[in-house]
Protein backbone atom coordinates (compact mmCIF):
# COMPACT_ATOMS: atom_id res chain seq x y z
CA UNK A 1 0.00 0.00 0.00
CA UNK A 2 1.37 3.35 -0.86
CA UNK A 3 0.91 6.21 1.12
CA UNK A 4 1.34 10.73 0.41
CA UNK A 5 1.34 13.20 3.24
CA UNK A 6 -1.02 15.39 2.62
CA UNK A 7 -2.04 18.69 4.65
CA UNK A 8 -4.75 16.91 6.99
CA UNK A 9 -1.86 14.62 8.66
CA UNK A 10 0.56 17.65 8.73
CA UNK A 11 -1.85 19.45 10.98
CA UNK A 12 -0.83 16.83 13.67
CA UNK A 13 2.83 17.96 13.82
CA UNK A 14 4.26 18.20 17.61
CA UNK A 15 6.21 21.46 18.20
CA UNK A 16 8.86 21.78 20.80
CA UNK A 17 10.09 24.67 22.64
CA UNK A 18 14.03 24.85 21.89
CA UNK A 19 16.96 24.95 24.24
CA UNK A 20 20.31 27.13 23.46
CA UNK A 21 23.41 24.94 22.83
CA UNK A 22 25.70 27.66 23.46
CA UNK A 23 27.24 25.69 26.89
CA UNK A 24 26.71 21.90 24.60
CA UNK A 25 28.99 22.82 21.34
CA UNK A 26 32.55 23.10 20.54
CA UNK A 27 34.47 23.71 17.45
CA UNK A 28 36.97 21.47 16.64
CA UNK A 29 37.50 22.59 13.21
CA UNK A 30 37.19 25.60 11.01
CA UNK A 31 37.11 26.47 7.73
CA UNK A 32 35.57 23.38 5.65
CA UNK A 33 32.23 22.28 4.13
CA UNK A 34 31.84 19.27 6.00
CA UNK A 35 29.57 16.84 4.13
CA UNK A 36 30.30 13.33 6.17
CA UNK A 37 31.99 12.25 9.38
CA UNK A 38 33.24 8.20 9.98
CA UNK A 39 34.99 7.86 13.49
CA UNK A 40 37.26 5.57 13.62
CA UNK A 41 38.81 5.55 17.33
CA UNK A 42 41.13 8.76 17.98
CA UNK A 43 40.80 9.25 14.73
CA UNK A 44 38.10 11.44 12.80
CA UNK A 45 37.77 11.57 8.97
CA UNK A 46 35.83 14.32 7.28
CA UNK A 47 34.48 14.37 3.66
CA UNK A 48 34.64 17.68 2.53
CA UNK A 49 34.77 20.63 -0.47
CA UNK A 50 38.62 20.72 -0.20
CA UNK A 51 39.07 16.54 -0.05
CA UNK A 52 39.16 14.41 2.71
CA UNK A 53 40.44 15.53 6.30
CA UNK A 54 42.05 13.12 9.28
CA UNK A 55 41.84 14.91 12.29
CA UNK A 56 43.35 13.21 15.20
CA UNK A 57 41.31 13.85 18.40
CA UNK A 58 43.71 12.93 20.95
CA UNK A 59 46.65 15.59 19.52
CA UNK A 60 44.76 17.99 17.46
CA UNK A 61 46.67 17.25 14.54
CA UNK A 62 45.59 17.46 11.09
CA UNK A 63 45.94 15.29 7.55
CA UNK A 64 44.57 16.54 4.19
CA UNK A 65 43.98 13.98 1.75
CA UNK A 66 43.22 15.66 -1.91
CA UNK A 67 43.49 14.56 -5.76
CA UNK A 68 47.27 14.61 -5.58
CA UNK A 69 46.97 11.28 -3.22
CA UNK A 70 44.68 9.31 -5.73
CA UNK A 71 41.22 11.30 -4.89
CA UNK A 72 38.98 11.05 -8.06
CA UNK A 73 38.00 14.44 -7.03
CA UNK A 74 38.20 17.20 -4.31
CA UNK A 75 34.80 17.03 -3.55
CA UNK A 76 33.91 14.69 -1.29
CA UNK A 77 30.44 13.98 -0.21
CA UNK A 78 30.31 10.60 1.45
CA UNK A 79 33.02 8.38 3.99
CA UNK A 80 32.91 5.15 5.47
CA UNK A 81 34.93 3.40 7.95
CA UNK A 82 34.25 -0.43 7.14
CA UNK A 83 34.51 -3.04 10.03
CA UNK A 84 37.93 -3.94 8.88
CA UNK A 85 39.12 -0.55 9.61
CA UNK A 86 39.29 0.45 5.99
CA UNK A 87 38.39 4.03 5.25
CA UNK A 88 36.65 4.92 1.54
CA UNK A 89 35.32 7.85 -0.01
CA UNK A 90 32.43 8.69 -2.37
CA UNK A 91 33.45 11.89 -4.59
CA UNK A 92 31.70 13.49 -7.35
CA UNK A 93 33.70 11.41 -9.44
CA UNK A 94 33.67 7.85 -8.18
CA UNK A 95 34.93 5.91 -5.31
CA UNK A 96 38.25 6.02 -3.76
CA UNK A 97 39.39 3.42 -0.91
CA UNK A 98 42.45 4.14 1.73
CA UNK A 99 45.34 2.05 1.51
CA UNK A 100 46.90 3.44 4.89
CA UNK A 101 49.06 6.08 2.60
CA UNK A 102 47.10 7.20 -0.53
CA UNK A 103 43.35 6.88 -1.98
CA UNK A 104 43.09 4.19 -4.67
CA UNK A 105 40.54 4.31 -7.26
CA UNK A 106 37.49 1.94 -7.43
CA UNK A 107 34.73 3.03 -9.19
CA UNK A 108 34.65 6.13 -11.52
CA UNK A 109 31.96 8.87 -12.67
CA UNK A 110 29.57 8.12 -10.28
CA UNK A 111 28.52 10.84 -7.70
CA UNK A 112 28.33 8.69 -4.54
CA UNK A 113 25.96 10.72 -2.33
CA UNK A 114 25.58 7.78 0.34
CA UNK A 115 28.34 5.12 1.62
CA UNK A 116 26.31 2.88 3.88
CA UNK A 117 27.43 -0.41 6.40
CA UNK A 118 25.13 -2.98 6.87
CA UNK A 119 24.76 -5.36 9.59
CA UNK A 120 27.07 -7.85 7.63
CA UNK A 121 29.61 -5.47 6.76
CA UNK A 122 28.48 -5.35 3.34
CA UNK A 123 29.56 -1.45 1.62
CA UNK A 124 26.37 -0.15 -0.24
CA UNK A 125 27.00 3.28 -2.66
CA UNK A 126 24.08 5.10 -3.55
CA UNK A 127 24.70 7.82 -6.27
CA UNK A 128 24.06 8.43 -10.44
CA UNK A 129 26.08 7.30 -13.45
CA UNK A 130 28.60 4.86 -11.57
CA UNK A 131 30.82 2.82 -14.27
CA UNK A 132 34.07 2.07 -15.05
CA UNK A 133 36.59 1.27 -12.73
CA UNK A 134 39.44 -1.55 -11.62
CA UNK A 135 36.75 -2.59 -9.28
CA UNK A 136 33.62 -2.87 -11.49
CA UNK A 137 32.23 -5.79 -12.35
CA UNK A 138 32.04 -6.17 -16.26
CA UNK A 139 27.94 -6.95 -16.00
CA UNK A 140 27.63 -4.08 -13.91
CA UNK A 141 24.03 -1.75 -14.90
CA UNK A 142 24.69 1.65 -15.39
CA UNK A 143 21.53 3.98 -15.15
CA UNK A 144 20.48 7.95 -13.94
CA UNK A 145 20.38 5.90 -10.31
CA UNK A 146 21.77 3.19 -8.52
CA UNK A 147 22.74 1.04 -5.18
CA UNK A 148 26.01 -0.72 -5.41
CA UNK A 149 27.48 -3.26 -3.27
CA UNK A 150 31.03 -4.34 -2.99
CA UNK A 151 31.37 -7.91 -2.52
CA UNK A 152 34.98 -7.98 -1.60
CA UNK A 153 36.07 -8.01 -4.96
CA UNK A 154 33.73 -6.07 -7.75
CA UNK A 155 31.17 -3.37 -7.28
CA UNK A 156 28.06 -5.39 -7.94
CA UNK A 157 24.76 -3.44 -9.42
CA UNK A 158 21.26 -2.97 -7.85
CA UNK A 159 19.61 -0.69 -10.30
CA UNK A 160 16.42 1.04 -8.55
CA UNK A 161 14.06 3.86 -9.03
CA UNK A 162 14.72 7.42 -7.30
CA UNK A 163 14.76 11.31 -8.20
CA UNK A 164 17.51 11.88 -5.98
CA UNK A 165 19.29 8.65 -3.77
CA UNK A 166 19.92 10.15 -0.72
CA UNK A 167 19.80 8.23 2.83
CA UNK A 168 19.71 4.21 3.10
CA UNK A 169 19.60 2.03 6.22
CA UNK A 170 19.04 -1.59 6.82
CA UNK A 171 16.74 -4.02 9.06
CA UNK A 172 17.19 -7.59 9.04
CA UNK A 173 18.53 -7.44 5.63
CA UNK A 174 15.97 -5.41 4.21
CA UNK A 175 16.89 -2.16 3.23
CA UNK A 176 15.33 1.31 2.76
CA UNK A 177 16.41 4.49 0.86
CA UNK A 178 14.89 8.04 0.16
CA UNK A 179 14.32 8.90 -3.35
CA UNK A 180 14.53 11.98 -3.27
CA UNK A 181 11.05 13.27 -4.65
CA UNK A 182 9.85 9.73 -5.59
CA UNK A 183 9.74 8.73 -2.22
CA UNK A 184 10.63 6.68 0.69
CA UNK A 185 11.93 2.43 -1.18
CA UNK A 186 11.84 -0.65 0.22
CA UNK A 187 14.46 -3.01 -1.05
CA UNK A 188 15.07 -6.57 -0.37
CA UNK A 189 17.80 -6.91 -2.59
CA UNK A 190 15.85 -7.96 -6.06
CA UNK A 191 12.75 -5.89 -6.26
CA UNK A 192 11.87 -2.40 -5.44
CA UNK A 193 8.48 -1.22 -3.28
CA UNK A 194 7.59 1.88 -2.97
CA UNK A 195 5.99 2.56 0.74
CA UNK A 196 5.21 6.14 0.42
CA UNK A 197 5.46 9.22 -1.36
CA UNK A 198 6.30 12.58 -0.12
CA UNK A 199 7.87 16.21 -0.89
CA UNK A 200 12.03 16.38 -1.05
CA UNK A 201 12.44 13.14 1.34
CA UNK A 202 15.90 13.61 2.27
CA UNK A 203 17.01 10.92 4.84
CA UNK A 204 15.71 7.27 6.19
CA UNK A 205 17.31 5.81 9.70
CA UNK A 206 15.61 2.57 11.80
CA UNK A 207 15.61 2.04 15.19
CA UNK A 208 16.28 -1.43 16.67
CA UNK A 209 12.26 -2.42 16.67
CA UNK A 210 12.01 -2.34 13.18
CA UNK A 211 10.63 1.46 13.41
CA UNK A 212 11.40 3.52 10.03
CA UNK A 213 11.98 7.43 10.10
CA UNK A 214 12.08 9.40 7.48
CA UNK A 215 12.70 13.61 6.57
CA UNK A 216 11.58 15.96 3.98
CA UNK A 217 13.00 19.27 4.27
CA UNK A 218 10.54 20.23 6.85
CA UNK A 219 9.04 17.27 8.59
CA UNK A 220 9.80 14.33 10.29
CA UNK A 221 7.86 11.13 9.63
CA UNK A 222 7.73 7.71 11.46
CA UNK A 223 6.71 4.50 9.96
CA UNK A 224 5.48 1.39 11.67
CA UNK A 225 3.04 -1.56 11.24
CA UNK A 226 2.37 -0.04 7.69
CA UNK A 227 1.35 3.06 9.31
CA UNK A 228 2.67 6.88 8.66
CA UNK A 229 2.29 9.40 11.25
CA UNK A 230 3.72 12.79 11.64
CA UNK A 231 6.26 13.27 14.74
CA UNK A 232 7.46 16.91 14.48
CA UNK A 233 7.99 20.06 12.45
CA UNK A 234 11.07 22.22 11.71
CA UNK A 235 14.02 22.14 9.45
CA UNK A 236 15.06 19.04 8.88
CA UNK A 237 18.47 17.05 5.77
CA UNK A 238 19.67 14.62 7.81
CA UNK A 239 18.70 11.57 10.20
CA UNK A 240 20.78 9.76 12.68
CA UNK A 241 20.08 6.90 14.96
CA UNK A 242 22.24 6.86 18.28
CA UNK A 243 23.02 4.08 20.64
CA UNK A 244 20.03 4.62 22.97
CA UNK A 245 18.16 4.78 19.70
CA UNK A 246 16.79 8.09 20.29
CA UNK A 247 16.89 9.51 16.29
CA UNK A 248 18.63 12.66 15.77
CA UNK A 249 18.64 15.48 12.88
CA UNK A 250 18.06 18.97 11.78
CA UNK A 251 19.48 21.78 9.58
CA UNK A 252 19.12 25.36 11.11
CA UNK A 253 18.39 23.48 14.37
CA UNK A 254 19.62 20.27 16.00
CA UNK A 255 16.76 17.38 16.74
CA UNK A 256 16.34 14.64 19.39
CA UNK A 257 13.46 12.59 19.42
CA UNK A 258 12.94 9.34 22.23
CA UNK A 259 10.04 8.05 20.49
CA UNK A 260 7.76 10.40 23.00
CA UNK A 261 9.25 13.90 23.01
CA UNK A 262 11.10 15.85 21.02
CA UNK A 263 14.06 18.12 22.25
CA UNK A 264 14.82 21.20 19.66
CA UNK A 265 18.65 22.71 20.26
CA UNK A 266 18.77 25.95 18.90
CA UNK A 267 22.01 26.69 17.10
CA UNK A 268 24.60 29.52 16.64
CA UNK A 269 22.68 32.45 13.33
CA UNK A 270 25.92 31.18 11.44
CA UNK A 271 25.85 27.57 12.03
CA UNK A 272 23.65 25.19 9.61
CA UNK A 273 24.11 21.35 9.58
CA UNK A 274 24.86 18.95 7.20
CA UNK A 275 25.48 15.77 8.88
CA UNK A 276 25.91 14.13 11.95
CA UNK A 277 28.01 11.04 13.51
CA UNK A 278 28.56 9.43 16.81
CA UNK A 279 31.25 7.68 18.46
CA UNK A 280 31.58 4.69 20.35
CA UNK A 281 31.50 6.63 23.75
CA UNK A 282 28.25 8.28 22.55
CA UNK A 283 29.96 12.20 21.50
CA UNK A 284 27.99 13.20 19.03
CA UNK A 285 30.16 15.21 15.95
CA UNK A 286 28.34 17.70 13.61
CA UNK A 287 29.47 18.46 10.45
CA UNK A 288 27.90 21.63 9.66
CA UNK A 289 28.60 24.51 6.60
CA UNK A 290 32.37 25.71 8.13
CA UNK A 291 33.47 23.41 10.49
CA UNK A 292 33.47 20.63 12.66
CA UNK A 293 31.82 20.78 15.67
CA UNK A 294 30.95 18.30 19.17
CA UNK A 295 27.90 17.89 20.80
CA UNK A 296 27.79 16.75 24.13
CA UNK A 297 24.32 17.46 26.55
CA UNK A 298 27.11 16.50 29.59
CA UNK A 299 30.04 19.18 28.50
CA UNK A 300 29.72 22.31 29.94
CA UNK A 301 31.90 25.48 27.92
CA UNK A 302 33.88 27.46 30.30
CA UNK A 303 33.07 30.64 28.67
CA UNK A 304 29.00 31.14 27.79
CA UNK A 305 29.18 34.52 26.25
CA UNK A 306 29.97 34.49 22.49
CA UNK A 307 30.80 37.83 20.09
CA UNK A 308 28.36 37.37 16.71
CA UNK A 309 30.60 36.82 13.64
CA UNK A 310 31.19 40.24 12.13
CA UNK A 311 31.96 38.13 8.63
CA UNK A 312 29.46 35.34 7.80
CA UNK A 313 27.01 33.63 5.89
CA UNK A 314 24.35 33.62 8.59
CA UNK A 315 21.36 31.85 6.67
CA UNK A 316 20.58 29.90 3.84
CA UNK A 317 16.59 29.33 3.79
CA UNK A 318 14.87 27.17 2.76
CA UNK A 319 17.28 24.45 2.28
CA UNK A 320 16.96 22.30 0.10
CA UNK A 321 15.14 24.60 -2.13
CA UNK A 322 12.59 24.76 -5.46
CA UNK A 323 12.10 27.32 -6.66
CA UNK A 324 13.97 29.89 -4.89
CA UNK A 325 15.92 30.47 -1.59
CA UNK A 326 17.48 33.23 0.05
CA UNK A 327 21.22 33.94 0.99
CA UNK A 328 21.43 36.02 4.36
CA UNK A 329 24.75 37.11 5.08
CA UNK A 330 26.59 40.11 7.63
CA UNK A 331 29.46 41.97 6.67
CA UNK A 332 32.12 43.64 9.38
CA UNK A 333 33.38 46.67 7.34
CA UNK A 334 32.45 48.41 3.64
CA UNK A 335 34.75 46.97 1.11
CA UNK A 336 34.42 44.95 -2.71
CA UNK A 337 31.88 42.03 -2.48
CA UNK A 338 31.38 38.70 -4.38
CA UNK A 339 28.98 36.59 -3.32
CA UNK A 340 28.98 33.03 -6.11
CA UNK A 341 27.81 29.59 -6.78
CA UNK A 342 29.95 26.65 -8.05
CA UNK A 343 28.95 22.90 -8.11
CA UNK A 344 30.14 20.82 -6.68
CA UNK A 345 32.38 19.54 -8.68
CA UNK A 346 33.88 23.15 -7.67
CA UNK A 347 32.70 24.31 -11.37
CA UNK A 348 31.19 28.19 -11.59
CA UNK A 349 27.71 28.72 -11.84
CA UNK A 350 26.42 32.00 -11.37
CA UNK A 351 27.55 35.53 -9.32
CA UNK A 352 24.64 36.67 -7.25
CA UNK A 353 26.58 40.27 -6.18
CA UNK A 354 29.98 41.71 -7.44
CA UNK A 355 29.89 45.06 -5.91
CA UNK A 356 31.13 47.45 -3.11
CA UNK A 357 28.53 47.24 -0.27
CA UNK A 358 28.29 48.68 3.18
CA UNK A 359 28.71 46.92 6.94
CA UNK A 360 25.77 45.44 7.95
CA UNK A 361 23.20 42.67 6.66
CA UNK A 362 22.38 41.50 3.65
CA UNK A 363 20.01 39.15 1.45
CA UNK A 364 19.51 38.11 -2.18
CA UNK A 365 17.79 35.70 -3.10
CA UNK A 366 18.20 32.34 -6.11
CA UNK A 367 16.38 31.10 -8.23
CA UNK A 368 18.55 28.17 -8.80
CA UNK A 369 20.16 29.02 -12.53
CA UNK A 370 23.23 29.99 -14.06
CA UNK A 371 24.50 32.91 -15.66
CA UNK A 372 23.04 32.22 -18.62
CA UNK A 373 19.83 31.66 -17.10
CA UNK A 374 19.79 28.19 -17.20
CA UNK A 375 17.84 26.42 -14.77
CA UNK A 376 20.07 24.09 -13.33
CA UNK A 377 19.93 20.55 -12.08
CA UNK A 378 18.86 18.92 -8.87
CA UNK A 379 21.97 18.52 -6.77
CA UNK A 380 24.04 19.80 -4.42
CA UNK A 381 25.89 23.55 -4.83
CA UNK A 382 28.47 25.57 -3.06
CA UNK A 383 27.65 29.57 -1.89
CA UNK A 384 31.11 31.35 -1.77
CA UNK A 385 31.46 34.92 0.24
CA UNK A 386 34.06 36.77 -0.67
CA UNK A 387 34.92 40.37 1.43
CA UNK A 388 38.14 42.27 2.17
CA UNK A 389 40.20 39.34 1.55
CA UNK A 390 38.12 36.28 3.47
CA UNK A 391 36.01 33.82 2.33
CA UNK A 392 33.37 31.79 3.75
CA UNK A 393 31.71 28.60 1.98
CA UNK A 394 27.84 27.19 2.87
CA UNK A 395 26.49 23.78 0.72
CA UNK A 396 22.81 24.37 -0.56
CA UNK A 397 20.95 21.71 -2.12
CA UNK A 398 18.17 22.00 -5.47
CA UNK A 399 15.83 20.05 -5.42
CA UNK A 400 13.68 19.90 -8.91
Amino acid sequence: MRYLLTAAALAFLVFSPAMSSAELLSVLIEGDVVMDIAVQEEMIWLATDNGVLRFNRSTGDTLRFTEEDGLYSNRVCSILADNGGTIWAGTVEGINVFNGETFEKTAKRGLAFTLFLDSKGTIWAGGDRLSGGDLIDENYRTGSFYLAHFDGEYWRSDYVEADLLYGFCEYEGTYFYAGGLSGVYQYDGVTCTKLFAGDILMDVAITDDGTLYAVNYNNLFRWKDGKLEPVASGEFIFLHVAQDNTIWGGSRNLFKYDGENVVCYDLPEDVSLNCIEESDHGTLYLGTGTSLMEFSEETISVETEQAPAAFSLTGIYPNPFNPATTIEFTLDSPAFTELEIFNIAGQYVATLISDQLGAGSHAVTWNGSSDTGENLSSGVYIVRLSHGGMTENRSITLIR
